[in-house]
């Protein structure tokens, strides 16, 4: 067996990652996409810099880059090696006070690489690199690369990006991959506070918080696309005004976001969650308490292909202008809750060109100013068993057509013209808490007049939580209005998707 294999088989038997499906999944990928003639270059020593006879990170990075032995790491042959920290079993900081390549970042890899270390228990990173925090550090970044990057179990903090520079912990050429780690308290002058990536950026069962840009891209900047799988994308922000925003995320491309958190985030102009110039698709995520401080889309901002919410919710955002939840140009929400979202100007919750909604709940939203507290929109909407209800001024409002499509709808409030059998009464909604499934949900109180008062054949077989709908109560029971199914028992088996 190679060492890259025999390493991996150690990983994956000795439990030091959590014994849960997808991170087992993960771990055999890894296992099975070491090259079979890949170098394991192993880390030693956690001085930063270069020590006689042991093998640092540093020299490490040097054998990568120039497949030659440098003092006692092994030499590298550019297919993929593994820069191998799990030697380090108890926590263990690497501080630069300098940047030792001489360049914007303290590590300046030329190969593609893998740098990988152990989690405890709880799954915190074993491993911090760091630039150090003593008074007169100059500022520079962690890590940079021109090829492929895999990241596993490292925390990266106190990175700054000075200016030139972009990826305050990571900056990153190719595609880049992020897995079971911490990028916290990092900084770019410029933009990619945390990280910065002008291919894909993948980020795995991790957290990118605290970290801060001037221009975008306050937690991640790509040039490509964003996917957040099992991870938060927390407290981040820009700001510059002047600037693009995005303060947990900034993309160019598609953010797919599946079981993950995008919150408390902040930009000093335009999308406080989330800035994406392409598609944004949310899945049994939370998008809640981001906040655009100088321009619209408190929580997402995406205008060039629109936004997809699918068991989701959306709370708690504001945006200084349009749509404190969601500023895009076409909006489509299946089981989705939105609630308590605030707009400076119009769409409290969503404002939108068109709106799809199926089986959704909008809530409790607010429009200082403006119209459509729940949704605003200006071409076209069609909402199927969806509740708009308790949103301020109005639940529905348009600049533009009149009239609202669809069936099974339960609307408070609105001056457009509703589709025949449209309920006007109060759901009786309860509060937003953890009700079954990754995120949280608003109840349906017993005798509420959402409950069996959509189809007996709904398109959505499940709901938010992914518990079977219509309920089965009843002999000939019709799904409830909205995206919570009152009295359906959760399959406490499968109702968290194994977590």
């Amino acid at each position: 067996m190679s060492t890259a294999n025999s390493l991996c088989a150690r990983r994956v038997s000795s439990g030091s990652l959590k014994a849960t499906a997808a991170p087992l999944a993960a771990a055999i990928a890894l296992c099975l996409g070491a090259a079979a003639h890949a170098t394991t270059i192993t880390v030693n020593d956690a001085t930063a810099g270069s020590v006689t006879g042991a093998c640092t990170i540093v020299d490490a990075v040097t054998a990568l880059n120039m497949q030659t032995m440098v003092n006692d790491c092994a030499a590298g042959n550019g297919i993929n090696d593994t820069i191998d920290l799990t030697g380090f079993t108890t926590p263990t900081t690497i501080s630069f006070l300098t940047s030792t390549s001489g360049q914007g970042h303290a590590l300046v890899l030329s190969s593609a690489a893998t740098i990988s270390g152990l989690v405890d228990a709880t799954g915190t990173p074993l491993v911090t690199i760091e630039r150090s925090s003593v008074s007169g550090t100059p500022d520079f970044g962690l890590i940079s690369t021109t090829q492929a990057l895999t990241i596993n179990g490292l925390a990266l903090e106190n990175g700054y990006a000075q200016s030139g520079y972009l990826g305050g912990a990571i900056l990153a050429g190719s595609a880049l991959i992020v897995n079971y780690s911490v990028i916290s308290g990092n900084a770019s002058s410029s933009a990619g506070g945390g990280i910065a990536g002008s291919n894909s950026v993948t980020i795995n069962r991790s957290t990118v918080s605290g970290n801060t840009a001037a221009n975008a891209g306050g937690g991640i900047l790509s040039n490509s696309s964003v996917r957040t799988y099992y991870s938060s994308i927390s407290d981040n922000s820009t700001t510059s005004a002047a600037g693009a925003g995005g303060g947990g995320i900034y993309c160019t491309g598609i953010v797919v976001a599946g079981h993950s958190t995008i919150g408390g985030n902040n930009s000093a102009s335009k999308g406080g969650g989330i800035n994406a110039t392409a598609t944004v698709n949310l899945t049994n995520s939370t998008i809640s308490g981001n906040e655009a401080l100088a321009g619209p889309g408190g929580g997402v901002y995406a205008m060039g292909g629109g936004v997809g919410l699918t068991a989701s919710t959306l709370d708690s955002n504001t945006a200084t202008a349009n749509g404190g939840g969601v500023f895009t140009d076409s909006a489509t929400l299946t089981n989705s809750t939105v609630t308590g979202n605030t707009a400076g100007g119009a769409g409290g919750g969503i404002y939108a060109t068109s709106l799809d909604s199926n089986y959704s709940t909008i809530f409790a939203n607010t429009a200082q100013t403006g119209i459509g507290g729940g949704v605003d929109f200006s071409t076209s909407a069609a909402a199927n068993a969806t509740i708009f209800f308790s949103n301020m001024p109005e639940d529905v409002n348009t600049s533009g057509q009149n009239t609202l499509s669809g069936n099974y709808d339960l609307v408070g409030s609105t001056p457009l013209v509703m589709p025949s059998g449209t309920l006007n009464c109060n759901p009786m909604l309860g509060s937003l808490s953890n009700n079954g499934g990754p995120t949280k949900t608003l109840p349906l109180a017993s005798g509420s007049c959402a409950i069996d008062a959509a189809s007996a054949t709904p398109t959505e077989t499940t709901d938010q939580r992914g518990y079977v709908r219509p309920a089965p109560i009843g002999t000939m029971p019709k799904a409830d209005i909205g995206a919570y199914e009152a009295g359906s028992d959760p399959d406490v088996i499968f109702a968290n998707g194994f977590e």
